[in-house]
C-alpha cells in the first residue's frame, strides 16, 4: 500500500492498461507520509494527523473516479475511516 495522494494517478494508469477487461481495481492506502515512487514502503515514518475518515473519504472518491471499485485501507487507517467509506460509498 502506499501514501493516499499516489493512488489516483496509480489507478488511472492500471484502468488505462486494463481498459477492456472485466479486472476490478482496488485501492487501500496508508497514512504515512508520501515519499517518492521509490521508497514507498522504504521505511515507517510517524503516522498523520491529516487523513482523518473525512478526508480519507475525500481521497476514496478520487480513486473511484479514476477506475477503482474495490477501496480499503492499510497501516493507519481504521475502522473508523472503513465505516466512513462504507456509509458514503457503499
Amino acid at each position: 500500500c502506499s501514501p493516499p495522494e499516489v493512488m489516483a494517478e496509480a489507478i488511472a494508469e492500471a484502468a488505462t492498461a486494463l481498459a477492456g477487461s472485466r479486472m476490478r481495481l482496488g485501492a487501500y492506502a496508508n497514512a504515512f507520509a508520501a515519499t517518492g515512487r521509490s521508497a514507498a514502503n522504504a521505511g515507517l515514518s510517524p503516522l498523520r494527523t491529516d487523513t482523518g475518515p473525512a478526508r480519507y473519504l475525500e481521497l476514496a472518491r478520487s480513486w473511484t473516479a479514476s477506475g477503482a471499485s474495490v477501496i480499503g485501507g492499510c497501516c493507519g487507517i481504521g475502522p473508523e475511516h472503513i465505516r466512513e467509506l462504507a456509509a458514503s460509498l457503499g
